[in-house]
């Protein structure tokens, strides 16, 4: 078999910004198992690069914003969590995680959510 196969650098990034989701699912192994929205969680590193999230964040170090996990952390897996997350997205905010200001983001309420869901998933 011959595969033609051609990825873009900003492919071979989601694919790096999700392997600490993918590598530990811890619902996989729970009683109720819980689906994996994997196109969704996809969507919402696209959006991270997109918007150029990552300039002030990162997986796990502190950069000017807090780094994803911590924030997964903070929040948990509440689902109500999303909307209050992804309400900070797009409205921005500060006093939270110390003095400096996360400027509103021009995206979607849906964008806000998927982006909301894929940081909360990097705390499984």
């Amino acid at each position: 078999m011959n595969f033609n196969v051609s990825l873009s650098a900003r492919h071979i990034l989601i694919g790096i910004a999700l392997i600490p989701a993918l590598v530990s699912f811890p619902a996989l192994a729970s009683p109720s198992p819980q689906v994996c929205d994997s196109h969704g969680l996809v969507r919402g590193a696209e959006i991270a690069m997109e918007n150029l999230c990552f300039g002030c964040h990162t997986l796990s170090r502190e950069r000017i914003g807090p780094p994803y996990q911590k924030v997964a952390a903070r929040y948990g897996q509440d689902p109500k969590e999303v909307s209050v997350l992804a309400a900070k997205i797009k409205n921005g905010g500060s006093g939270v995680w110390g003095s400096v200001v996360m400027p509103p983001n021009p995206i979607s309420t849906a964008e806000a959510e998927a982006l909301a869901r894929w940081i909360l998933s990097l705390g499984q």
